[in-house]
C-alpha cells in the first residue's frame, strides 16, 4: 500500500513536470521602452526566441515620455516594421492597446505644458492605430484602453486597477496593479480562446515596457507572480488541465 502510494505520488509529480513543460510564456517587457526601443532589441528579445506568438503592448513612453516622445506617423512606421519583422519569420502578432493614465499624477512628473493633447487623447489614438494596424495586417487586437475606459477607469484614488495612493500609496497612475495586470491577461486570454490561438507546446512572448514588465508588481520582469504575463501563464494552465 505504502509503495504503491509512493508510485503514485511519484507518477503524479512526473506527470506535472512533463505538462509544465507543454508551453511556455515569457516576460521581455523592458521599463521605459517605447517602440524605438522595441525595434532596437527585437533580434535578440523576440525573433531568436524562434515563439509562436508574440503580444506586444506598448505606446504609453511613446506619448508621454519627454526623453522618447515620437509621433503619430513615427510610432505608426515602427510598428508597421516591428510586424513585419515579425511575419517574416512566421510568428504570429497580437496587439494589444496600453490602458489609460491618471493624468492627476502623470502631471506631477510630467509638465502639463508638453502636452498639446490630453495624454488620454493621446493614447486613445495609440488605440486606433493599433486597430487600424490589425485590420491591415489581419491581426488580433486587445483594447485594454477601451475597456478600462468604458469601465470608468482609472478613477482618482479610488479604482484598485491603476497604482494610486488609495490602493498602493503611491503616485503613480500608469501602471496596473496585480489586479490590472490580471484583468489585462484575461482579456488577452479570452481573446486567444476565441480565436483559437492556444494549442499544446504553443510559445510566447509578451513584448513592451514596463507595464509587461510587471513594474511594482510581485514577478516583475518575469512571467511568475503577479505580472500579466504571469497571469496569462496561469490562465493557460488551468485551461490545458480542463
Amino acid at each position: 500500500m505504502i509503495v504503491n502510494t509512493i508510485l503514485s505520488i511519484l507518477l503524479q509529480k512526473l506527470l506535472l513536470i512533463s505538462f509544465q513543460c507543454d508551453f511556455d510564456v515569457i516576460n521581455k517587457g523592458h521599463g521605459g521602452n517605447n517602440t524605438n526601443d522595441l525595434m532596437s532589441r527585437v533580434e535578440d528579445d523576440v525573433i531568436s526566441e524562434k515563439p509562436d506568438i508574440v503580444i506586444m503592448m506598448v505606446g504609453t513612453n511613446d506619448m508621454f515620455w519627454l526623453r522618447k516622445k515620437i509621433s503619430y506617423d513615427k510610432y505608426s512606421s515602427n510598428l508597421e516594421k516591428l510586424i513585419n519583422r515579425f511575419k517574416k519569420n512566421n510568428i504570429e502578432v497580437i496587439l494589444v492597446s496600453p490602458p489609460p493614465a491618471d493624468t492627476t499624477y502623470l502631471f506631477e512628473r510630467h509638465k502639463r505644458e508638453s502636452f498639446k493633447e490630453s495624454p488620454n487623447t493621446k493614447l486613445e489614438k495609440v488605440s486606433k492605430i493599433l486597430n487600424a494596424k490589425s485590420f491591415e495586417n489581419n491581426l488580433l487586437f486587445v483594447d485594454v484602453f477601451a475597456q478600462f475606459k468604458n469601465n470608468g477607469i482609472p478613477d482618482h484614488n479610488k479604482d484598485i486597477i491603476i497604482r494610486n495612493v488609495f490602493n498602493s500609496g503611491a503616485h503613480d497612475g500608469v501602471h496596473p496593479t496585480p489586479h490590472g495586470c490580471k484583468i489585462i491577461a484575461t482579456a488577452i486570454f479570452q481573446k486567444m480562446i476565441d480565436n483559437e490561438k492556444i494549442k499544446k507546446g504553443i510559445k510566447i512572448i509578451c513584448f513592451g515596457d514596463s507595464i509587461t514588465f510587471g513594474a511594482h508588481v510581485k514577478g516583475e520582469g518575469t512571467a511568475s507572480g503577479e505580472t500579466y504575463p504571469a497571469y496569462l501563464k496561469e490562465l493557460i494552465c488551468n485551461y490545458f488541465k480542463h
